[in-house]
């Protein structure tokens, strides 16, 4: 059946916005289906105390860092939900091949567009320039409004902005293609803002000195962009495709691992979780986000004299980051998922990754790589940008993926690794493979949505 003659766009404001907590849009228009392929627009940021045209915003995801959660709810019940945004959008921005990362979807996204910042000083707010990242999610080459066009709030024209496709954050939407409001009365779709530039930026300073950081750091006003049928026959055919309906969605737990010495010994750390108990877990990701604020998160030298120091480059506190020696051992209601003491090296955890959840267009533990850096692990005379550009490496790209396939009553994940000794020559200072991580764990759980009438029921299966 065609619905094309039936659909209607719309373009909705929020009901209640906030720029610097988050939004809220309503979906309520009575007798009406909302096709899931909604997208977010006009999504972007801006601040004061900062030089403009230098600060981008984060290419491991762009725009989309600039969430911290977005919730799906029919009145106060959760039908769709991602939390912990800004590293799994920094994943899936690797998770794709190299055509679709470098050859398709040009001059979207906003990806690339610079993050806006002035002066406190300042009487003229420059235009956005172009500028070109090799790695985001959808590579928006020149992706930027001029001040003529952009209708951003008094005293910011010119901020670079973007949109997304809310499937790609609320997976669920990917199996449920519609919403009846005979059946989800009071659809609203909740945002809260992610205001740290450790996260939605690509560095916090525009100084050389690493002062002057942004501040008073504001969203502009989004909107959404929403296909609608009022059609009946259309409305119930669409209705019985989604009547008992399967789908997966994506929760989070999260484990701390504590900082090791630098001896290159063997740290072995084991967490029970709670997070998916009762629940049936198919594809797992870790991300051993940093909890540093400052060792593995982000260059603050500025204008792209990038130090060797603590800091990794560019994602910032979305990095994933390798860790030296790491084994990986999941236990499933008291057996052992691995052989051994589990996943262990680099090429065999992105082996098992890449067969999990698909291509990768970085290798795994790559921000260990040696990169113009002598044996004393200072800068050697070939220091130049050419070699130190982070978009010429991939940064901050180390996850381990797996399946567990199986209803959960009991979970324990083991970390293994070993700490980096001082003098060890990385591209980053050896501690950084030390620090205490964050270990957000991103599981794909089962669910089923059953319509009875007017009546639904969303349950885990």
């Amino acid at each position: 059946m065609s619905y094309t003659n039936t659909i209607k766009t719309k373009t909705l404001d929020p009901e209640f916005f906030n720029s610097t907590q988050g939004c809220e849009f309503r979906l309520n228009d009575i007798n009406t289906t909302y096709l899931s392929s909604m997208y977010l627009g006009n999504v972007g940021a801006f601040g004061d105390d900062g030089n403009r045209n230098v600060i981008k915003y984060n290419p491991y995801g762009g725009v989309k860092n600039l969430i911290k959660d977005i919730t799906l709810y029919d009145g106060g019940n959760v039908l769709a939900q991602l939390k912990e945004v800004g590293p799994w959008v920094a994943f899936k921005s690797q998770n794709q091949d190299n055509s679709d990362a470098r050859s398709k979807q040009l001059k979207e996204l906003g990806n690339a567009a610079l993050f806006n910042v002035e002066k406190a000083n300042a009487t003229a707010p420059e235009r956005i320039g172009a500028i070109n990242l090799p790695i985001a999610d959808g590579v928006g080459e020149e992706a930027r409004l001029s001040a003529a066009e952009s209708g951003t709030p008094a005293g910011h024209p010119g901020t670079g902005r973007g949109y997304f496709d809310i499937r790609d954050l609320l997976k669920e939407l990917n199996t449920i293609s519609s919403l009846d409001t005979s059946v989800f009365k009071n659809l609203r779709l909740v945002i809260n803002w992610e205001l740290d530039p450790l996260k939605f930026a690509d560095r916090k300073s525009a100084s050389s000195a690493g002062t002057d950081p942004i501040s008073s750091i504001k969203v502009t006003q989004p909107i959404l962009v929403v296909d609608c049928i009022k059609d009946m026959t259309t409305r119930t055919a669409l209705l019985d495709n989604i009547k008992n309906v399967a789908f997966t969605s994506i929760e989070n737990d999260r484990v701390v691992i504590n900082e090791i010495a630098a001896t290159g010994a063997d740290i072995r750390q084991s967490t029970v979780l709670k997070g998916f108990d009762n629940k049936v877990l198919n594809r797992v990701l870790l991300v051993n986000n940093p909890v540093s604020s400052i060792s593995g998160v982000v260059s603050i030298s500025g204008n792209d004299t990038y130090h060797l120091d603590s800091r990794t480059l560019y994602a910032g506190k979305n990095n994933s980051i390798a860790q030296y020696k790491l084994r990986v051992q999941l236990f499933i209601n008291g057996a052992a998922l691995f052989n051994g003491e589990g996943l262990e090296g680099s090429s065999v955890r992105q082996a098992i990754c890449q067969e999990t959840w698909g291509d990768m267009i970085a290798n795994w533990g790559s921000n260990k790589v040696g990169i113009c850096v002598n044996q004393a692990g200072a800068f050697s005379t070939l220091d130049t940008q050419e070699y130190l550009d982070p978009r010429k490496v991939q940064f901050g790209g180390d996850y381990t993926g797996f399946k567990v396939q199986d209803r959960v009553k009991y979970l324990e994940l083991a970390y293994t690794r070993s700490g980096v000794t001082a003098g060890t020559a990385l591209v980053f200072s050896p501690g950084t493979s030390n620090i205490a991580l964050n270990v957000i764990v991103y599981g794909e759980v089962a669910k089923m949505l059953v319509i009875d009438g007017t009546n639904y029921r969303v349950s885990y299966m």
